[in-house]
């Protein structure tokens, strides 16, 4: 694997696009391209997640796919770590006024184009990414998935994705957790309501147990026993199940080493 940072725009280090590339050879794919997850930490807009940064970028990785994580226009400048303290008028906060509305659901944007400029380097298959976001970066990518072909103004002051479905969105993947405190499971559900309504694929799994802001919701990069859950955890393998659906990888029959082998001694 071979991993990649870059910023999206000149003059800014708070918004970035960090790819994890799979390598490629002979025994692997021999030049064929990978789908790839395009992944949107969550942060409630204050600042970008470590825990559902890498953490998730490896697990897509050891699915198979290249994984990029974006750091989005986020309030505060702190494109890293957990939510930041304070407020603006006690000084506790510095905030970002490149961030304001639709400048994190732009950054998406961005982030396609800039992995387009590398498609060919990357050997990554153009016609197949993923969003994957949580919390605020889920909200993000419903927000890119309902605005990307109508960039009008009235459409961008809409906040509110699930009021904008349409049969132009993607196939779409959600998951929750009915004890979250923070953002209702309601929300997934009306989200897939308006896509049911609107014919366009997805899957929806609530989960019982769990609070907000669990990512992988395993031990091994969680904060604390409050961010594991082991029937939350289950959400990356049902994951893994409905990409293959759409994403499986277009492997040959043989591997090239031994079509190689059988046409050299061939009779």
């Amino acid at each position: 694997m071979i991993t990649h940072t870059i910023a999206l725009y000149e003059l800014r280090q708070d918004v970035t696009l960090t790819a994890y590339v799979l390598s490629d050879s002979l025994e692997l794919l021999n030049g064929g391209r990978r789908p790839a997850v395009l992944i949107c930490p969550g942060g409630a807009y204050l600042s970008c997640s470590d825990r559902e940064a890498e953490p998730v970028a490896l697990r897509f990785a050891a699915m198979g796919y290249h994984a990029v994580v974006l750091r989005y226009s986020t309030y505060s400048n702190e494109s890293r770590g957990s939510l930041p303290l304070g407020s603006p008028e006690g000084g506790g906060l510095e905030v970002n006024p490149l961030s304001v509305h639709p400048a994190p659901t732009r950054d998406i944007g961005a982030a396609f184009l800039a992995i387009r400029a590398h498609a060919e380097e990357w050997l990554v298959d153009m016609d197949k990414i993923a969003l994957c976001g949580f919390s605020a970066g889920a909200h993000n990518c419903a927000m890119y998935s309902v605005y990307w072909r109508d960039p009008s103004k009235e459409l961008l002051d809409a906040v509110s994705p699930a009021l904008r479905v349409t049969a132009s969105c993607p196939p779409t993947f959600l998951w929750a957790t009915a004890a979250d405190a923070l953002v209702p499971a309601e929300n997934s559900t009306i989200m897939a309501t308006a896509l049911a309504k609107a014919g366009v694929p997805f899957e929806l799994h609530v989960f019982e147990a769990g609070p907000h802001g669990l990512s992988l919701a395993d031990q091994a990069f969680a904060g604390s026993l409050f961010e594991i859950d082991d029937d939350a955890a289950l959400w990356i393998g049902l994951a893994e199940r409905w990409l293959m659906k759409h994403f499986a990888l277009q492997l040959p029959e043989k591997p090239a080493w031994l079509t190689a082998m059988e046409e050299e001694y061939a009779p």
